[in-house]
């Protein structure tokens, strides 16, 4: 199999964002990187040289950038993918090959920077609810997810699948509730994991303000997609998060010997 590094980076409508993300980023450790925009097209755009660029002739949403960005890196034999959105910034040139030697030494298929969201914790004192030691790795398990910084390896979407595009919202909560809820790839929904030491890394880009809750519409229209989530997944997804760490430990066991055998 190919060790291709592959990057996405999503935008739309903000190209000061994409500056500053894009601005320390260093691609030796990347094979192949694009820069997915869903948005008005960019007055220096084209002097991304380092990326390939998608531009969108409308806004086609979040969901669908992504999958342009995966479908092309897929489209060029990467299996180490990773995704950011254009509201981070990268900390540590070393952030690809950190995350992928984490795929490595623990089985893992599935990161996720576990930033800003409740209950996470603060940078630089986090909140893990878990805190897992392999050999030569420490793994921290959240309660909730982000979507701004994801790893994943080619294996997830050979056997997951996609996004569904379906889900106007939660389109991310959805995919990663396949993942983590499958038999080979999964550790439990809501054991969202990521690297002890991500904060040295990346971190949010303090002049971001999320525009996909302007004027409150995305709460309005969350009851819609929860309800679509649970008939989906014949579960209710606010109530999904019982932890065991017992459990845990157990499936983790079985992903590094599924991943290594």
């Amino acid at each position: 199999m190919s060790s291709r590094t592959g990057l996405v980076i999503t935008t739309y409508n903000n190209e000061l964002l994409l500056e500053s993300v894009t601005k320390n980023l260093l691609l030796d450790s990347v094979d192949v990187a694009v820069i997915v925009n869903g948005g008005d097209e960019y007055n220096n755009i084209k002097n991304y040289k380092q990326f390939s660029i998608i531009q969108h002739s409308s806004n086609l949403g979040p969901c669908q950038s992504r999958i342009d960005g995966i479908q092309y890196l897929l489209d060029n034999n990467c299996e180490h993918i990773f995704i950011v959105e254009d509201d981070m910034l990268f900390k540590n040139k070393d952030i690809f090959s950190r995350y992928v030697k984490a795929h490595y030494e623990t089985g893992l298929n599935y990161f996720c920077f576990c930033s800003d969201a409740p209950g996470n914790g603060v940078p630089n004192r986090r909140t893990p609810h878990s805190k897992v030691q392999y050999v030569n790795e420490t793994i921290h398990f959240y309660r909730e997810m982000n979507n701004e910084f994801t790893y994943h390896h080619v294996s997830l979407f050979e056997d997951v699948g996609m996004y569904d595009k379906q889900f106007e919202h939660m389109w991310d909560v959805d995919f990663v509730y396949r993942i983590l809820e499958h038999d080979v790839h999964g550790c439990g929904f809501r054991n969202f994991p990521d690297v002890h030491d991500s904060d040295l890394y990346i971190m949010n880009n303090p002049d971001s303000v999320s525009r996909l809750n302007q004027n409150n519409q995305r709460n309005i229209n969350l009851m819609k997609y929860i309800s679509m989530f649970n008939k989906k997944h014949n579960c209710d997804v606010t109530r999904v998060g019982q932890f065991d760490t017992s459990v845990l430990r157990t499936r983790l066991k079985q992903i590094f010997y599924e991943k290594n055998s």
